[in-house]
């Protein structure tokens, strides 16, 4: 899962690269979002890695085959000015995309279901 993680990571900063590359100050919520939802199967494919690293996480997961990868979450370090402008923008996003916003202190939950088991992951973040 490291890797995937490693993989998941790298393809997040590229494809967030080229999206908050066109956001202006009259980028709405829904034309963020809607930009962030079309990248969360790009860095979910790239977690996924090569047909062989599948197969080989397929080979590790036998008995576990739930570890999905469902959604995406991010989060960008802005002073308190443009805090507010990044959680407008990112209010918007569907929580099926993931959570999104200002990095700052917060807790949240979120809810993935995959082979008939659900999991609600709860996190705190902390700066």
């Amino acid at each position: 899962m490291n890797d995937a993680m490693n993989r998941a990571s790298s393809a997040l900063r590229t494809q967030l690269d080229s999206v908050l590359g066109t956001v202006t100050l009259s980028t709405t919520a829904a034309q963020l979002g809607s930009k962030l939802q079309a990248i969360a199967p790009k860095v979910q494919s790239a977690a996924l890695g090569s047909t062989w690293n599948q197969i080989v996480l397929a080979v590790a997961s036998v008995g576990d085959p739930d570890d999905v990868i469902t959604g995406v979450n991010g989060f960008l370090a802005v002073d308190d000015t443009a805090g507010p402008i990044i959680e407008s923008w990112t209010a918007g996003i569907p929580a099926s995309v993931g959570v999104f916003g200002q990095l700052k202190p917060r807790a949240f939950s979120q809810t993935f279901s995959s082979n008939s088991a659900t999991y609600t992951v709860s996190w705190n973040v902390s700066v």
